[in-house]
């Protein structure tokens, strides 16, 4: 075995190796503003949502315009979320008990990078533990309705850097 042949091809699978490791520790580059994670018994309102949102000039990634057709379901939730700035998750009875959507929930609470997820009670609900320290907006509240859209549009614009400033 002539081994000075064998040395640029185990270089090549070590540097290949690298640079698949470092991948691992690269986030993705924001494509969205963000994704809207919801169950589909809520999807008439989800769709009020996303218009309200686009009107305001946010790009939303939503499942049934941007997933991938053919690809695996966690592929195309995971690039939602990795690629989107934030994540609005619509809660509701049907959320809560929905094993997708809790699924999606703890991906978007455990991003590698700074990433925020901005809960909305679509429809009266428990809050699940893992939102219960934040802070959402609750669709149903009439003393909230009038300032629902401006509190999501000053919630969506803020930085992900836990500053809260104006």
């Amino acid at each position: 075995v002539n081994s000075p042949a064998i040395i640029p091809l185990v270089l090549c699978n070590i540097i290949s190796v690298l640079q698949e490791s470092l991948l691992f520790f690269v986030d993705y580059e924001a494509r969205y503003d963000v994704f809207i994670c919801y169950s589909y018994k809520d999807i008439e309102w989800v769709k009020e949502l996303l218009a309200e949102l686009e009107k305001l000039h946010f790009v939303c990634c939503i499942d049934f315009r941007d997933f991938v057709p053919g690809a695996a379901i966690v592929e195309n939730i995971s690039e939602a979320i990795y690629c989107s700035a934030k994540t609005i998750a619509v809660l509701s009875p049907d959320f809560v008990n929905s094993e997708w959507c809790n699924r999606e929930l703890q991906q978007a609470l455990t991003r590698t990078r700074k990433h925020q997820v901005v809960p909305i009670v679509y429809r009266s609900c428990v809050v699940p533990l893992t939102l219960q320290d934040k802070t959402y907006l609750d669709w149903e509240n009439c003393l909230v309705k009038p300032f629902f859209w401006g509190q999501l549009e000053k919630a969506l614009k803020r930085p992900c850097d836990g500053w809260i400033g104006q």
